[in-house]
């Protein structure tokens, strides 16, 4: 979708995209900055709901008016949003159960590609251990299946953790504890230290110290 065919959010074009994601069967293309774009709006339509905050019987009325605006325009936000998962899962389940990249193609938003692939992901293996394996007279392990997964997932997040980052301190930072009970530092300015990647990266974040990297 071209700059030419952005959508200006409002009432009515909301409306709209949800009456076509509903009669149409493919996935309606949408704008890259769909949701930045909703975002602002919902917050604009949000801003003035505040605005008639007041004890004022006539302010008041104006208030509950913009409230329901507010809850219809979430409405319709939900709706549409939800119709376009429901394509995605029919996408995502005919591409598992055919073999074939037929998801690719389609116009979807960016966290809708994050989520096909994670719905991809995990409908994979239940064909390969549910529906796979009951054609092949076998039974069904599922549990176990997705206990392999989260323990390497697991697994991969404590080696990340534990990967060492060299730092240079910007300023001192005092002794500390970290997540297991250690003892951390105390550590001066321009003193130099490896420290587990999830600690540096809160130092890091502080400006506290910066990563050294290595020379090639």
């Amino acid at each position: 979708m071209s700059k030419e065919d952005k959508i200006n959010i409002t009432f009515e074009t909301l409306y709209d995209l949800l009456t076509k994601e509903k009669k149409k069967g493919e996935l309606q293309e949408l704008p890259k900055e769909f949701f930045d774009d909703l975002l602002s709006y919902l917050k604009s339509k949000q801003d003035m709901f505040e605005k008639f905050k007041t004890d004022d019987l006539i302010f008041s009325i104006d208030r509950q008016k913009k409230l329901k605006e507010l809850t219809n325009i979430k409405g319709i936000v939900q709706d549409l949003l939800i119709k376009r998962i429901q394509k995605i899962t029919d996408l995502v389940s005919l591409s598992v159960r055919t073999g074939k990249d037929i998801v690719s193609d389609k116009p979807l938003l960016e966290e809708e590609k994050v989520l096909a692939k994670e719905m991809r992901d995990i409908l994979s293996i239940y064909k390969k251990q549910v529906i796979d394996k009951i054609n092949s007279f076998k039974k069904p392990d599922l549990k176990q299946e997705f206990a392999k997964e989260r323990s390497s997932e697991k697994s991969k997040k404590q080696d990340k953790d534990e990967e060492l980052v060299l730092l240079r301190f910007k300023s001192p930072v005092p002794q500390f504890l970290d997540e297991k009970g250690e003892v951390v530092g105390p550590f001066r300015e321009e003193d130099i230290a490896s420290l587990p990647r999830e600690i540096a990266s809160i130092l890091i974040k502080k400006g506290r110290a910066e990563e050294m990297k290595e020379k090639r």
